[in-house]
């Protein structure tokens, strides 16, 4: 045992020996080779005879090396990279030794007095990017060597005595941007191998003039400058002139095509040449490939008869054409078909203008390209058809209007069509079923729904339709193939295909800016290849799904603009490529990450999500509680609870006590008819009497149970509602007994307040109920939403509402009654009074209307009597302000008009009423009956008081159509009168028919820019500004979206609340700072 730790002591020793031997080797390696850069210069130094000014005085021991006049290194390698000697007046040779510092980047010796020869061993200089030797006496030819330096740029030899020819081995410095040779004795010509040296700049020198006998001229893709001599227009014997790629600039000759009458490549492609296209071009009949493209060129283009052998015309990026689009700018096209081979026509982005002639349908057979995108055009002519093989048909961006001619469907070779940009309208023609691989058409007028044939475009990679009307949902896409599809900024509805995930390769999906919903589906993760994903504006909900964890590829991400809600998920962070994310305006919550796209702030946009914490400073969001936080502070909160709860517990027992024993002294004490806050006690005489006889000009409306009239009692001045319940309706009794329940639980100051309820006979001995409720004098808010139907006020004057009014609408309250009488001659009336008597006992909310009491009694003639008194609003019903041409005008002579604020406000407590309806009561409520007559407005418009007039319930009622009564039909009533309120149109107008509602004219265009045009001049400046149109046009989204004819695709109505809350602070914010 011993002997074996002795071998593995040894051992240890001897690898520790091995590891120092290697180190020092190592530090005696580099040492050596700094050393090597030292002994370089001292032997450069020695072979120099004369140092006038002592620049090399410093070259000594006794400083290091890089510290010597005219020498940099390296921080990193402790290397020279640059020796800088140049105007010190040295003489002397250079030493050869110059070849060995490796790491030399700069060798700058001008204007000294080196003599003799250039080392060849400067070739060694692998790292070398500057030789600079001109203005010395060196002598001997250019050394073959300097070619193995491939890193260098400039080559500067001039002002010597150099002798010889230029080295052809220089061809192959591919980075030289700049040679400089003159003023030597060098001689021979100008190597070929020079051409290839594509960095270099300069211009072009008047000798090429010279070369009478030169026939191709290449001098493409370099930086030559200035102008082209005249001298080299005159050789004629030129066939090819190539100066693609260059800053040249001037203008073509105007005898070009007489003095080079030989050419059969012309290119000047990417240069600055300024003027017109010489006419004599036409002459150079032998002409094959005639490129003038990005340059300045103007003017008309000429024609071109003459040129039959043509083949390649691109004149696109320039400035030819007159800038008008009823020009002729297009007739030097017919000139083309002389050119039995012309492949296509590239004319884009210039100012052509006119309509394409009908002689483009006589071009060649082999014409396959016309691209004439960013002019002026105005028309296509049918003859286009003529072209069997045209392959790419680009107009985009010109003024193209009508249909998109169906003729086009007959190209049976196109490929790729684009007509984005213009103004097309109509719908998308189904005879474009060709085997296109791209197909554009945005930003047009173009209507309708996605036509159907499209998913059988089996080749299509590109497909854009956004910026259009379309209307109908997004149907799936077979094409295994396509990279980029956009159907943003339309109408379309509906959720996004689960089969999407099966275009494996996409790389741009866009549907922002539509009336989309649902989940994003999980199949999308299938799309691994997805670059850029954007689907703001739209009503997509549910959180980020998992699954999306597995698009690696993603560089742009855009999910504002929704309802998506939960935490944002953590794999965002590992998503390398992403640089732009935005999940501003959703529901998010939780912790924002801190790690990837997240720590760019300018990338990352998360504004509007309330419940965000954490994240980078600069998001300023608060911090996050953590759950140790949250804990300990609950200790210490439960400890001070106690001790002040033990304190406070008996002096709690004995206010509990007293409040017990004054509340049931309270239940024993007889009602006194002078408390404001009591119930009435009248008779059936009493009501017959404050309705005048229930006369015709007192009703107010007529609900599903019951008549609904307004009057005042006698005894003491108190103006009423009185809903008299019609018992002959079946179910009607059973509605005023749930309806009297339900008020005996209902506290809320957006409802009516009912005064009583009366249970009595008529003077017919028949059964009389009713409620009473306080009146309203300025109606319903039917009257004032549709104010061309209702008649004028006391002073003559139009209902119409004024901005303040609107927006203090459901505020205050005014107590007046209003009398909903039972009509029993509907049936089921009497069942539905029992359902809303019992549901009123338990319901309490702001926006509904005070039921203050019910009457069950008889009336004059002997009928069943029965109603509710609820507490009326001065200022009448919703109906009155949303069309105050149909209603009397206020008090004080003021037309009754609602703003977009009011409006919003009174939509946001509809929904406010309804969810506690549908969700927060002891069962389940359905309203059944919601029309702006059935919401009465505060004297002081500053609340919205909602009357039920005839609640329905789940269990008891149906819908007219037969279909069971549920929450979603209250939904789609809520979006028939949202889009009521917002487009001041009735949904009953006479002008709906023939197939056309409410809904056709919010999602049609043109009948809602109607609607919009009628509706701004009605709405003052302001409220015409961004904002305002922006909260528009979010109002429609959501009225189409509780519209859906399937109850299940409805939104719902807290969402639909949560939306429109976050809207209001949007608009308000901009009433008090815009």
């Amino acid at each position: 045992m011993a002997h074996l730790r002795l071998i593995c002591a040894q051992l240890l020793c001897s690898c520790l020996l091995l590891a120092a031997l290697i180190m020092l080797g190592f530090i005696i390696i580099v040492s050596a080779i700094n050393d090597t850069d030292r002994l370089v210069l001292l032997a450069f130094k020695a072979e120099i005879t004369r140092d006038p000014f002592g620049s090399l005085n410093s070259w000594n021991d006794s400083v290091d090396f890089c510290q010597w006049y005219g020498v940099i290194c390296s921080r990193r390698h402790h290397r020279v990279t640059i020796l800088d000697l140049h105007s010190q007046g040295l003489s002397g040779p250079i030493s050869s030794h110059i070849g060995n510092p490796s790491f030399l980047r700069l060798l700058l010796l001008q204007n000294n007095s080196f003599s003799l020869e250039i080392p060849p061993q400067i070739g060694r200089l692998c790292r070398l990017q500057f030789l600079h030797l001109s203005n010395n006496s060196l002598t001997g030819e250019i050394p073959r060597d300097i070619s193995s330096c491939m890193n260098l740029l400039y080559l500067r030899l001039h002002y010597n005595q150099l002798v010889g020819g230029i080295p052809v081995e220089l061809g192959s410095l591919s980075n030289l941007q700049e040679i400089n040779f003159i003023m030597n004795q060098l001689t021979g010509g100008i190597p070929s191998s020079i051409g290839n040296l594509s960095s270099l700049g300069g211009i072009i020198p008047q000798s090429l003039g010279q070369l009478t006998k030169l026939q191709m001229l290449e001098l493409g893709l370099n930086g030559l400058s200035g102008t082209i001599p005249p001298s080299i227009f005159n050789l004629s014997s030129l066939i090819g002139f190539d100066i693609i790629l260059n800053q040249i600039h001037g203008n073509l000759p105007k005898d070009i095509g007489f003095t080079l009458p030989n050419l059969q490549f012309f290119s000047i492609v990417h240069n600055h040449f300024t003027g017109s296209i010489p006419s004599s071009i036409s002459n150079s009949t032998n002409l094959r490939v005639l490129q003038l493209s990005s340059n300045e060129l103007s003017g008309k283009v000429p024609s071109l008869a003459n040129l039959y052998k043509l083949e390649v015309f691109p004149i696109y990026h320039n400035y030819l054409g007159s800038g008008r689009s009823d020009a002729n700018d297009l007739s030097f096209i017919c000139s083309l078909t002389n050119a039995a081979n012309l492949r296509n026509l590239l004319a884009h982005e210039n100012i052509l203008g006119g309509t394409l002639l009908v002689c483009i349908g006589n071009l060649s057979a082999t014409f396959t390209i016309l691209s004439l995108y960013v002019n002026l055009i105005s028309g296509i002519p049918k003859e286009i058809t003529k072209l069997v093989n045209l392959q790419r048909l680009l107009l985009s961006y010109n003024f193209l209007s009508g249909s998109i001619p169906s003729n086009l469907g007959n190209i049976s070779k196109l490929l790729a069509l684009a007509l984005a940009s213009n103004n097309l309208s109509s719908i998308i023609p189904s005879s474009l079923q060709n085997w296109l691989n791209q197909l554009s058409l945005a930003e047009n007028n173009l209507k309708g729904p996605i036509p159907s044939y499209v998913v059988r475009y089996q080749s299509l990679s590109y497909l854009d339709f956004s910026s259009n009307y379309l209307t109908s949902p997004i149907i799936f896409i077979m094409a295994g193939n396509l990279l980029y599809l956009n159907f943003s900024r339309n109408h379309l509805n509906g959720v996004l295909p689960m089969k999407i995930g099966n275009l494996k390769h996409f790389d741009t999906l866009d549907v922002s800016g539509n009336i989309l919903d649902g989940e994003i589906p999980n199949s999308l993760s299938n799309c691994d290849e997805l670059r850029i994903l954007r689907m703001r504006d739209n009503l997509f909900h549910g959180s980020i799904p998992q699954p999306l964890s597995s698009l690696k590829s993603i560089e742009e991400l855009d999910l504002s603009n929704n309802s998506f809600f939960g935490e944002i998920p953590k794999f965002l962070e590992a998503f390398q490529f992403l640089e732009e994310l935005n999940l501003s305006y959703n529901h998010l919550e939780g912790s924002l990450p801190t790690q990837g796209v997240f720590r760019n702030v300018s990338a990352t946009f998360v504004a509007r999500n309330e419940k965000l914490c954490g994240g980078m400073p600069e998001f300023e969001l608060p911090k996050c509680v953590s759950q140790n936080s949250k804990n300990k502070g609950g200790v210490h909160k439960l400890k001070l609870i106690a001790t002040i709860l033990f304190g406070l517990l008996g002096i709690t027992l004995v206010v509990t006590f007293l409040y017990l024993c004054w509340l049931k002294m309270k239940r024993n004490k007889p009602i006194s008819s002078s408390s404001d806050d009591s119930m009435l006690n009248l008779s059936y005489g009493a009501i017959l009497k404050a309705t005048d006889g229930f006369s015709s000009t007192n009703l107010i409306g007529v609900g599903s149970f019951g008549s609904v009239y307004k009057g005042l009692l006698q005894e003491n001045g108190i103006a009423i509602v009185v809903k008299v319940l019609n018992l002959t309706r079946h179910g009607a009794l059973k509605s005023f007994k749930a309806e009297c329940e339900a008020l005996k639980r209902t506290r809320h100051r957006n409802l009516l307040k009912v005064l009583t309820a009366c249970s009595s006979i008529d003077y017919k001995g028949g059964e009389f109920k009713a409620l009473v409720y306080e009146f309203m004098v300025n109606g319903s808010l039917d009257e004032w939403l549709h104010p061309n139907l209702a008649p004028n006020d006391a002073d003559g004057h139009s209902k119409k509402l004024s901005l303040l009014q609107r927006i203090n609408i459901f505020i205050d309250n005014i107590i007046v009654i209003v009398v909903k009488v039972l009509n029993f001659t509907w049936h089921g009336a009497l069942k539905s009074l029992k359902a809303e008597c019992e549901a009123l006992k338990s319901i309490k909310h702001r926006n509904l209307l005070k039921v203050l009491m019910a009457c069950l009694g008889i009336d004059y003639k002997g009928d069943e009597f029965k109603a509710l008194l609820c507490e009326f609003m001065v200022n009448g019903s919703l109906d009155e302000w949303v069309h105050p041409n149909l209603a009397p005008n206020d008090a004080e002579g003021h037309s009754k008009k609602l703003s977009l604020l009011q409006r919003i406000n009174i939509s946001l407590d509809v929904a406010s009423a309804l969810d506690y309806l549908h969700y927060q009561c002891e069962s389940p409520i359905i309203h059944w009956d919601l029309k702006p007559s059935c919401f009465f407005l505060f004297c002081e418009f500053k609340f919205l008081f909602l009357t039920f007039l005839m609640p329905q319930f789940v269990q008891t009622t149906k819908y007219a159509n037969g279909s069971q009564v549920s929450r979603e039909g209250d939904v789609y009533s809520y979006g028939v009168l949202l889009l009521e309120m917002f487009t001041r149109l009735s949904p009953t107008s006479d002008m709906f028919g023939n197939n056309l509602n409410l809904h056709n004219y919010i999602t049609d265009p043109v009948l809602l820019h109607e609607v919009e045009s009628h509706s701004s001049s009605q709405d003052s400046l302001h409220e015409r500004s961004g904002i305002f149109q922006e909260c528009s046009e979010t109002v429609y989204r959501i009225g189409l979206a509780c519209h859906v004819e399937e109850p299940r695709r409805r939104m719902s109505i807290d969402k639909v609340a949560t939306q429109l809350h976050s809207m209001r602070k949007k608009l308000f914010a901009a009433s008090l700072f815009g």
